[in-house]
């Protein structure tokens, strides 16, 4: 079986103990000859060795080799790892901003949610405000209506007062007639009863001269008189 060739991380190359160019056959056969790195064919002894000084080189060049592909293999993963690192960094920065966009969404939705509250809250205020408005405007339709009625009591009471004020001007006109009438007749009164009393004294004084004139008689004239007398006062 072949055996592997160990690369440490600094680059160098452990070559295990093994016959590099020794090919035997089961049956013992010679053995055969080895290529070398520059493609030429180089013959092994009975024992299986190269000839002095080609084993050394054979062994440099493979040592060459794989420090190359360590180096390269080295560049690589130095690559991949700075890739891997940038892919991090580039994750990170993804993640950072899906959390800044996470938080702004969040946030948003948060006003968002405080503006449809808001809304609500306005549109509540402004029903209630229309509900005022609408109950002020029925207020005020009753108390112009109010006003309109007191307006027209008011002119009805203002037309009677002046109704009642010409009837007490011409109860006062009509009164002052009844009071100069009411004097008028008790001048007259006072008139009669001075000219009654004339004529009873001028009675009495012809009574008492004219015997056949009875006492009946002088009665029935004074009741006479005084009966004229009411019918000129009334």
């Amino acid at each position: 079986d072949e055996q592997s060739v160990t690369v440490d991380w600094n680059g160098d190359v452990e070559v295990p103990i093994r016959d590099l160019n020794l090919v035997k056959s089961a049956e013992g056969e010679p053995a055969q000859p080895m290529e070398s790195a520059d493609g030429q064919s180089t013959n092994m002894d009975s024992n299986g060795h190269l000839p002095n000084g080609k084993e050394c080189d054979i062994s440099d060049e493979t040592i060459k080799k794989l420090k190359e592909e360590n180096a390269m293999l080295i560049q690589r993963e130095v690559m991949s790892e700075e890739t891997i690192r940038k892919l991090n960094e580039d994750k990170n920065m993804h993640i950072l901003k899906e959390t800044i966009s996470e938080e702004t969404i969040r946030k948003l939705e948060e006003q968002k949610d405080m503006h449809v509250e808001k809304e609500v809250a306005l549109e509540e205020s402004i029903r209630k405000l229309k509900k005022e408005i609408d109950m002020h405007v029925k207020k005020e339709a009753i108390l112009e209506d109010t006003i309109r009625k007191l307006n027209k009591e008011n002119d009805t009471h203002m037309q009677k007062e002046a109704t009642s004020k010409e009837t007490i001007r011409n109860l006062e006109e009509e009164n002052e007639v009844y009071i100069q009438k009411e004097a008028k007749a008790e001048e007259t009164i006072a008139k009669l009863k001075e000219a009654v009393d004339r004529h009873i004294h001028k009675e009495v004084v012809y009574c008492s001269f004219i015997s056949e004139v009875t006492m009946e008689e002088i009665i029935n004239k004074l009741q006479t008189w005084y009966r004229a007398l009411e019918f000129v006062v009334t």
